[in-house]
């Protein structure tokens, strides 16, 4: 058994796929199963004949089928969404404990 494909998308970073390198039943399960975490465009002359999907500020994974799922990674670094989330609850509470870095 091979290991699934993981494609991998940054939020709000759009990024293109040659045609062939994903397969059309793959863009047909995600857009209408995922529309509103990931845009999709069909390959078209407006997308250089190219697939282009663009995570819409979701985080998380998303299977689509056995062979393939979609990874979506947050635009700043995890860490540093839980340090801003630190320093937000320590001043709304004053706790100075609760810094998580």
């Amino acid at each position: 058994m091979s290991s699934p494909h993981v494609i991998e998308l940054e939020e709000y970073v759009p990024q293109r796929f040659p045609r062939d390198e994903l397969p059309d039943a793959v863009g047909e399960l995600l857009w209408p199963q995922y529309q509103h975490q990931v845009a999709v465009d069909f390959p078209s002359p407006k997308t250089g004949s190219q697939w282009q999907l663009t995570a819409q500020g979701w985080v998380g994974h998303l299977p689509l089928s056995d062979a393939w799922s979609i990874a979506l990674r947050p635009k700043v670094p995890i860490e540093n969404i839980f340090r801003m989330l630190g320093r937000v609850d320590s001043q709304e509470t004053g706790c100075e404990l609760c810094d998580l870095a």
